[in-house]
């Protein structure tokens, strides 16, 4: 596929493989910026996988988080369809996130029909919000109706909790009724995934989560606050910090998840960026002084 053009991106090299498609290497002609182009596979043709895709094309556009890869554009061209995102210096399409026992164990908790509500709790700088946007996309597929990812850190009150909710939902509120009952009502026969971001600046509206799980059975609700909503269905999952040891080579700090995020930090502020055996005891130190907190080990 080298050099072919799709709308105004030219791509350049394949730089990776997926279960849904082939990440290449490619260019934003306009802006002479180098980015990636994931392109679903063309033996992929059933309507439930193309879905899938482009709900996770949805999932990331909302997306505007510092340590998230950002989607910049989507594209569909002669029936094949293409995501154009960030591409990260030294590596493929997404970052490892590092986390990969918490992601199963939400998965699978999720998954458990007895599980409605889970709230990932943890300090500010844990990586709350990256692990519960991972979590959601790779259960896009287990929910009929995908995933709906509600950051709710800057809303001026908890009145608009209900009004947030329905944007992201892309629902059309009528300025005559109530917000919070027409998404009550939308949601009934909904079967999907809610991600509640930031909960903890809208502890007050707590009660409408209730509300949605009682009046919409088949939805379940992911929060990530650094406090608990205190509910009776609320399953509360503490977010630990990342291991730390006292790292003697490169090769044995690579397999930890914290050093892994301050190399690709790193390789955000410095493309070149290559940690060296006489960094060792600096990124130890740096790992121990965050408490293996992996989002304050970042470089700006």
């Amino acid at each position: 596929m080298g050099n072919q053009i799709v709308g105004k991106y030219k791509i350049l090299e394949e730089v990776g493989k997926g279960g849904m498609g082939t990440v290449y290497r490619g260019i934003d002609e306009q802006f002479s910026k180098v980015v990636a182009v994931k392109h679903l596979r063309a033996e992929v043709t059933d309507s439930e996988k193309v879905q899938r895709f482009k709900r996770e094309g949805e999932i990331l556009r909302k997306l505007n988080h510092p340590n998230i890869v950002q989607l910049l554009d989507a594209v569909e061209l002669n029936g094949e369809h293409y995501l154009i995102m960030e591409l990260i210096a030294g590596g493929l399409l997404r970052e490892k996130l590092g986390r990969s026992s918490q992601i199963a164990e939400l998965k699978e908790l999720l998954q458990d029909s007895q599980t409605r509500l889970i709230t990932i709790l943890a300090q500010g700088g844990m990586g709350k919000t990256r692990l519960s946007i991972e979590v959601a996309r790779q259960l896009t597929n287990y929910f009929s109706q995908g995933v709906t990812f509600v950051p709710l850190a800057r809303i001026p009150s908890t009145e608009y909790v209900a009004q947030t909710i329905a944007e992201e939902l892309g629902l059309a509120l009528s300025s005559q009724d109530d917000p919070k009952i027409q998404l009550l009502n939308y949601l009934k026969n909904s079967e999907m995934l809610l991600t509640l971001d930031n909960f903890e600046h809208v502890l007050e509206g707590a009660g409408l989560v209730t509300e949605m799980l009682e009046s919409s059975p088949q939805i379940k609700i992911l929060v990530t606050s650094r406090e608990r909503l205190n509910l009776q269905s609320e399953v509360p999952y503490n977010l630990p910090s990342m291991n730390i040891a006292d790292w003697q080579t490169v090769d044995e700090a690579m397999t930890y998840s914290a050093a892994q995020l301050f190399v690709q930090g790193a390789r955000r502020s410095r493309s070149d960026f290559t940690l060296q055996q006489a960094d060792i005891n600096g990124l130890t130190r740096i790992c121990k002084f965050v408490d293996g907190m992996p989002l304050r080990s970042r470089l700006p």
